[in-house]
């Protein structure tokens, strides 16, 4: 809990510090830590975009960002709520960012507050793990995976033979079109299209373990084996189990010859993995 708090505190300063110099200077820094703090990856964005135009229309916005309209738009909503922009005008809509110095330390106590009364609640919350649901046949399997990549919103992980993902390749694209992150754990090959920018593929020659698995947005896995009639698998409803295979991928990932200790997708993997 301790912990939690502290983590709160140095996130909200050290972004408050960063914003208050140009956001140019080191934009990958202050996403990182905008994200930590829970803002999303379009709301990252709209507000970095915000701040250095200082007040804007929604489609400046989303030009600087480089979002969708749509997307900027529930992103300024978002951001509104949170206290980082305010509404100036509703025709035509017009936004202006919010003061580091004035909404990260308020964002900061409001943390600080939840997470303890979260900690309560928990404390004192029953205890229960939801049964695994078997899926059987490769079409109930196949329409739980497309579910899970056209809804995740934060990061899709993936240990897999390499030949599972040629007809995935589109919604997979889409979910990081969305702002997913995409690490795979591909297995026997290589993956069989080219990966967009800021994926992270490791390749694992030998086949390892039968199973294939899937993690979305560390809330829920689909674990399956098999093709066809055959195929059989289990969706895993428990976060805690979900967040249990996502370390697993991440280490297994780790230990992948093809991935450098001190290459950037190795940093990226120790990241995810310090938020998992």
């Amino acid at each position: 809990m301790i912990l939690l708090i502290c983590c709160c505190n140095y996130y909200t300063t050290r972004v408050e510090l960063e914003l208050e110099q140009k956001p140019s200077n080191n934009p990958q820094e202050i996403t990182t830590l905008l994200r930590q703090l829970g803002l999303t990856s379009h709301q990252t964005k709209a507000y970095i975009a915000l701040l250095s135009l200082g007040s804007a229309k929604p489609s400046e916005v989303a030009r600087v960002a480089q979002l969708p309209r749509p997307n900027t738009y529930d992103a300024l909503d978002a951001l509104v709520g949170l206290g980082a922009a305010t509404e100036l005008s509703a025709k035509p809509k017009r936004y202006r960012a919010s003061s580091p110095k004035i909404w990260l330390p308020e964002l900061g106590s409001r943390l600080k507050a939840n997470s303890e009364k979260a900690a309560e609640l928990l404390d004192k919350a029953p205890r229960t793990v939801s049964p695994p649901a078997q899926i059987n046949g490769w079409p109930r399997i196949s329409a739980l995976l497309r579910s899970g990549l056209s809804n995740s919103q934060e990061r899709v992980l993936v240990d897999a033979h390499f030949e599972v993902f040629s007809q995935l390749e589109e919604l997979l694209k889409n979910a990081s079109r969305r702002g997913c992150e995409i690490a795979i754990l591909c297995r026997g090959g290589d993956l069989p299209f080219q990966a967009l920018s800021g994926w992270i593929v490791a390749k694992q020659s030998k086949l390892g373990p039968p199973d294939s698995c899937w993690v979305f947005d560390q809330e829920w896995a689909l674990r399956y084996r098999g093709s066809g009639a055959k195929a059989k698998g289990r969706r895993l409803l428990d976060q805690d189990f979900a967040s249990e295979i996502d370390r697993g991928i991440l280490g297994q990932m780790m230990l992948c010859g093809d991935i450098a200790s001190d290459s950037i997708a190795a940093k990226a993997i120790r990241r995810l993995y310090a938020t998992t």
